[in-house]
């Protein structure tokens, strides 16, 4: 939430500066995510235009005398709304606008400037911000802006904007009062907040009738000869820190004392809806058209307002279209309710329309605060609509609105706190909070106001205590315990993994484990698939089942921004209704490696993983083989399954080119380990091998066999048959007219060691023999001369 500094201030006295208070509100408020100055500029000031005329070499640039208020300068400005008599904001020499843009004196096609009349763009003020009749030219100030004066100030721009991260249980932070309760009671001070009086002498002549169990409470006050027209500049400043769009008097009213209060609020045009009012469910398949102009088709569960017959809300969403406010309206209904947490959640997800009510109204708003809304609303009509507000209001309400009442034991705080705090310390605590305390021999009876609906165990009162007292201040112990932390088989694993895949100079990727559902069976056969009932987006609507979908979408991100290299891993989970299992999926493209100065590239490929693969394998050891296989997502002619002896794995291969296409890229291999499984069939041994004192001795051959059978096959054959055998490779294949064409060449490196003795050219040679008679007779294989 955007928090502005100048709303608080309001409220509360603040004396620090702005890293002091973001260091408070940090430790004892809540988190912090970022602040910055509203309008980052320097040497501004307001200027009345005294003279404007044409610039002589220019049919747009006008030529203007600007009285500053201690002297007159002259100005060139291009703005069309350019014209004698107005005040303006002046950025004068030596100015620094947003993006370090410097303001110096120069000439402008031969006539001299000495400054710049500014456009609230310039300032650097979103355009959704800027009204419509100043966004393409310098803004303008009303007639009582003084020159020489801060115009930052006439505008309500000159405040310091604290972005926090708000969490779902602070729902009263989402009000400047609240925000303003916690500072106070950080500093141990007061928050001074003045209510309205209002003097209701009219009856209301409205009904107000709730058929509904997802509304408890429902005001309605109506405002005779209201005036529309644009709003303060102070008022709209304060909107538009808060990253609220002002938009007429009357809709920036109800905003305004929603930031200031917490308390949603909603303007009926009067005269189009009548003087009924009936909160009641939606019937099915009901469709109404929203401010947004779009229709949209109601379900039971949702709230509606309507005039008694039709609906003209969608309660603590959004309003009607036809009951909206127009610059034709003169009277209005104003509406302060209360509305079921849940309800109004399904109907803003469902219908995909979360505003600033709705999220307010998820949270839970304070029930004491909807009549004081009213009020504070109604004051304000009265003051910058020239409304007349003296009619009473007319309301149901069902809300409990007294203090919860919580008792807590001194002793407890101590030993769940650890910390030695007095019972003086508490009682202040409390009291600081504007919470109502009743002390006696170490016991608390605390009345918790209704603000606070995140508080209700004495747990709670505890966690305040702790964040008043301070988290610095409390002091780190070790637990008193005889048992030794360690790391099981399992998170072992994981961690090697994690650090070899590093070392191999590959990057970990965390994604969301939810997907789109129509990607599930991208990259397999899945059944079984968790959905959510309420997605946030068809994005992020079921639950994955491999990793694979995570990796590609990163391939295909990186990619777009111009990262054509990429070598990236993920340790994740899998779901499904029957199981929760661990996954390693790798995905690599474009160039694995490069060394320039020596000329050496390694681009990647499905050989360049399978060798990463292979490494890993043997590094967790574990003996594999590789079976030719079929994948939805994988090139046919280069995807292969992992197997370890009759169980599968994993997967490997080059990505299809139908899912290149899709994706935009290149190039791609992936592989994926199912690690639960691997779990299952490690055997957790020690690997350690004394270095043997004997000598090695290598072979070279080169078979000639059938072009259909897997290389892989061979290594294997070859690894069974051979004695002494510590390394196998393969350097070398060869197809082509030398040899029959139905045929292959394989060259194989083989390295042979005795850890008894040196193995003498009559061992090896008996060795090569053994292989060659089992390659024979298995693959009808020959040496090749």
């Amino acid at each position: 939430m955007k928090t502005s500094l100048n709303f608080v201030k309001d409220f509360v006295k603040i004396d620090e500066t702005n890293e002091e208070l973001y260091k408070l509100m940090s430790f004892k408020v809540i988190e912090i995510e970022e602040y910055y100055k509203l309008v980052n500029a320097t040497n501004l000031t307001i200027g009345h235009i005294n003279e404007c005329v044409m610039h002589p070499d220019s049919d747009h640039l006008h030529i203007c005398q600007v009285d500053l208020g201690d002297k007159v300068e002259q100005i060139v400005c291009g703005a069309p709304n350019c014209t004698a008599g107005i005040n303006v904001v002046v950025a004068k020499d030596g100015a620094v606008l947003p993006g370090n843009f410097k303001i110096k004196k120069s000439k402008v096609r031969g006539v001299e400037s000495n400054g710049m009349c500014c456009s609230l763009q310039e300032l650097g003020i979103e355009e959704k911000y800027v009204p419509e009749e100043f966004k393409n030219g310098i803004v303008i100030l009303g007639d009582d802006a003084k020159a020489g004066e801060d115009p930052l100030k006439y505008l309500g721009l000159d405040d310091t904007v604290f972005e926090t991260g708000l969490t779902p249980n602070r729902g009263d932070l989402l009000s400047h009062l609240g925000v303003a309760y916690d500072i106070a009671a950080a500093k141990g001070i007061k928050v001074n907040y003045k209510a309205p009086v209002m003097k209701n002498s009219k009856p209301s002549d409205l009904s107000v009738k709730i058929d509904t169990e997802n509304c408890y409470a429902y005001y309605a006050r109506k405002i005779n000869n209201i005036t529309i027209k644009e709003s303060p500049w102070w008022l709209k400043g304060r909107l538009i820190a808060c990253g609220i769009r002002p938009i007429n008097n009357v809709v920036d009213i109800t905003n305004y004392v929603m930031l200031e209060l917490g308390t949603p609020l909603h303007a009926f045009d009067a005269d189009i809806i009548g003087n009924n009012i009936v909160v009641r469910n939606a019937y099915d398949k009901e469709v109404m058209t929203t401010l947004d102009e779009i229709d949209r088709e109601l379900l039971p569960t949702d709230v509606v307002i309507t005039n008694g017959s039709e609906p003209i809300a969608i309660g603590g969403v959004m309003g009607g279209l036809k009951s909206g406010i127009n610059e034709n309206t003169k009277n209005i209904i104003l509406e302060s309710a209360y509305f079921a947490p849940t309800a109004i959640r399904k109907t803003a997800s469902r219908l995909n329309l979360h505003s600033e009510a709705s999220m307010r109204y998820e949270r839970i708003v304070d029930p004491s605060r909807i009549t004081l809304a009213l009020d504070r609303a109604t004051e304000l009509f009265g003051l910058l609509a020239d409304g007349m507000i003296d009619n009473a209001y007319t309301s149901v309400d069902n809300l409990n609105k007294s203090d919860k009442e919580i008792n807590i034991e001194l002793n407890k705080i101590k030993n769940y706190l650890g910390i030695n705090i007095t019972s003086e310390q508490v009682e202040k605590i409390f009291k600081d909070l504007d919470f109502k305390v009743e002390a006696k021999n170490g016991s608390f009876k605390v009345f918790v106001p209704t603000r606070r609906v995140d508080i209700s165990t004495s747990q709670d009162l505890e966690e305040e205590i702790a964040r008043m007292y301070g988290y610095e201040n409390i002091p780190s112990t070790l637990p008193n315990t005889n048992s030794k932390g360690a790391l099981n088989e399992k998170q072992k694993l994981v961690r090697s993994i994690r650090h070899f895949l590093a070392g191999m100079g590959l990057m970990e990727v965390v994604n969301y484990s939810l997907i789109n559902k129509n990607d599930l069976n991208k990259f397999g056969e899945f059944s079984n698939e968790i959905s959510l009932l309420m997605p946030m987006t068809s994005d992020r609507e079921t639950l994955r089942q491999t990793l694979l979908n995570s990796i590609v979408e990163d391939l295909r991100y990186n990619s777009a921004r111009q990262q054509q290299d990429l070598a990236i891993f993920e340790i994740g989970k899998g779901y499904n209704t029957n199981s929760e299992y661990d996954l390693l999926a790798v995905g690599i493209k474009g160039m694995f490696n490069s060394s320039l100065w020596q000329g050496k590239k390694m681009q990647a490929d499905f050989y360049l993983l399978k060798g990463i693969l292979e490494q890993l394998l043997s590094y967790i050891g574990l003996d594999v083989t590789f079976v030719k296989g079929v994948n939805n997502g994988l090139h046919n002619g280069q995807t292969a399954f992992v197997m370890a002896g009759n169980t599968k794995i994993g997967v490997i291969g080059a990505l299809h080119p139908q899912i290149l296409k899709e994706n935009d890229i290149t190039d791609g291999f992936v592989f994926e380990l199912n690690l639960t499984e691997i779990y299952k069939i490690r055997n957790i041994k020690n690997n350690y091998k004394p270095i043997s004192k004997f000598p090695t001795v290598s072979r070279d051959i080169a078979i000639l066999i059938d072009k259909n059978v897997a290389a892989s096959d061979i290594v294997d054959l070859i690894k069974q048959t051979a004695k002494k055998l510590v390394d196998i490779n393969i350097f070398d294949v060869y197809q082509g007219d030398k040899i029959d064409p139905n045929l292959k060449s394989i060259a194989i490196s083989l390295e042979f060691q005795d850890n008894e003795k040196t193995l003498t050219s009559e061992d090896v040679d008996k060795f090569i023999n053994q292989i060659l008679k089992r390659l024979d007779f298995t693959y009808q294989a020959k040496l090749r001369s």
